[in-house]
């Protein structure tokens, strides 16, 4: 008992002034933090990102800089982390990297699974020819991709250095399920059922260059049971119980 009254006698003459400067903020309106009476420590969030004015402790980031913040879509003003990776400048390391460009559109009414066969059809090719292919499909969807694709490789020419809008192909293309709206349909006898209206994202990223000459074989590998059984094996045989 006698140690903890020499505590408290210490700590709370220490903890009167931040006391009173906090209670001196949030009477004033001042952010929490922010006070400046003599002798308050200044409190700091570094779970906010840099670019964050407020100190809401919600706004948690994931520690990157303002280049990772979410970006509003033009239409809806809706918050989405893909079109922020346009803002990311790489370290000149010798890496090739060629030019890419990503950019979506939101909340289309539409399905993302109808729209699944759009976006596989055009992955793999050249802008050009994606293009051309899609003005044969009578399709919602590949009047979305097709628009979404042309305002990227106008955004590729306009913002990111791009010199020949043809020197494009499609190296990402896919959707995602985007929010859903229920409604309601009367049936007889006083009953009732419900509608879904479903909406989706589509994603699309160019990239400056050629296309591959067999994309699916070389961003996806193919299927071999022998090759994936001798390389099981192999990691398998390289394991030493009791050895960690």
């Amino acid at each position: 008992m006698a140690l903890l009254g020499v505590v408290g006698r210490q700590l709370v003459p220490r903890l009167t002034p931040w006391c009173a400067a906090s209670s001196t903020s949030m009477v004033q309106g001042a952010p929490w933090g922010s006070s400046k009476v003599q002798g308050a420590p200044a409190l700091r969030h570094l779970h906010l990102s840099p670019s964050s004015p407020s100190a809401n402790p919600s706004d948690v980031k994931s520690g990157f800089g303002p280049w990772d913040d979410k970006v509003a879509v033009a239409g809806t003003g809706a918050l989405f982390h893909w079109p922020s990776y346009n803002e990311r400048v790489h370290t000149p390391d010798g890496t090739y990297r060629p030019a890419y460009i990503c950019h979506m559109r939101d909340n289309v009414k539409y399905t993302q699974k109808k729209m699944w066969h759009m976006a596989n059809f055009v992955r793999g090719l050249s802008v050009d020819e994606a293009l051309k292919q899609l003005q044969f499909i009578n399709k919602k969807g590949a009047l979305v991709a097709a628009e979404v694709i042309s305002e990227a490789r106008e955004l590729a020419l306009a913002e990111h250095c791009v010199e020949f809008g043809s020197n494009l192909w499609v190296a990402e293309s896919f959707a995602t399920k985007g929010m859903r709206q229920k409604g309601m349909r009367r049936h007889g006898r006083m009953r009732m059922a419900t509608i879904n209206y479903d909406y989706m994202h589509y994603y699309v990223r160019l990239e400056e260059g050629r296309p591959p000459r067999d994309y699916w074989g070389t961003y996806i590998r193919p299927f071999n049971a022998h090759a994936m059984l001798e390389d099981w094996v192999a990691e398998h045989r390289q394991r030493r119980p009791g050895m960690d």
